[in-house]
């Protein structure tokens, strides 16, 4: 098999990823270990560029990180998983829009229409 299976499981590997992009920082985003791995698989990019249809096809469904020179360049994501994915993102979104607004409410000072 073309891929070689990493120690986590990536659908653990796909929340925590989310819940990452969510909650850090802009600077921790930027401080990021670039040598871990949020897949369960891999594949160097000369493994892509020989075959991508026999990549695709065997890892059945997972994502792929894409590795040059042993380091992640990329990920390669099946389409439904990309997109339950933005789902989410934009499902952790509005939450926190939610959130926000619902502190901002209890700022908020009452006033009758008579008195406008």
């Amino acid at each position: 098999m073309a891929c070689r299976v990493a120690h986590f499981r990536s659908l653990l590997a796909i929340k925590n990823w989310l819940n990452f992009i969510v909650s850090a920082k802009l600077s921790a985003i930027f401080s990021l270990n670039m040598n871990t791995l949020f897949s369960a698989l891999s594949a160097s990019v000369s493994e892509l560029k020989k075959n991508p249809s026999q990549l695709i096809e065997e890892s059945e469904g997972e994502s792929i990180a894409i590795l040059n020179h042993n380091k992640p360049t990329a990920y390669l994501v099946p389409a439904e998983k990309y997109e339950r994915m933005m789902e989410e993102l934009d499902d952790l979104n509005i939450s926190r829009i939610i959130h926000e607004r619902e502190e901002e409410k209890k700022l908020a000072k009452e006033v009758s229409l008579d008195d406008l």
